[in-house]
């Protein structure tokens, strides 16, 4: 869960300079969480919100009903003001791929 809100608010999976994914799956088990891109930018409670989720020894991570509690997520916004967002980012993805759909890839799929 942390290395997705990691990548959520990056844009990218973390590691994603390296030559493979598997390379990358393989540093987030070994090495754990990669240094923040820009954590001037970052919250303290989302920084500390992945640190939790990202702890190496799972026996160290908090429970889901102790992260349901943490500053991260009970200063969440409503559902309701995510909708018009959601609504847009569907409307600009089916304008993506109707924009595929459309270019000539010589009879290659």
């Amino acid at each position: 869960l942390g290395m997705m809100v990691m990548e959520m608010f990056e844009g990218q999976p973390p590691y994603m300079d390296e030559p493979s994914t598997m390379r990358a799956l393989f540093l987030i088990v070994s090495k754990g969480r990669p240094p923040y891109k820009d954590e001037a930018a970052m919250s303290d409670d989302i920084k500390d919100f992945i640190a939790k989720c990202t702890m190496m020894n799972p026996n160290d991570r908090p429970s889901t009903a102790e992260l349901l509690d943490h500053p991260f997520l009970t200063k969440a916004c409503e559902f309701s003001d995510l909708q018009p967002l959601v609504a847009k980012a569907k409307e600009e993805s089916k304008k993506v791929f109707e924009d595929d759909d459309e270019e000539d890839y010589g009879g290659y799929y």
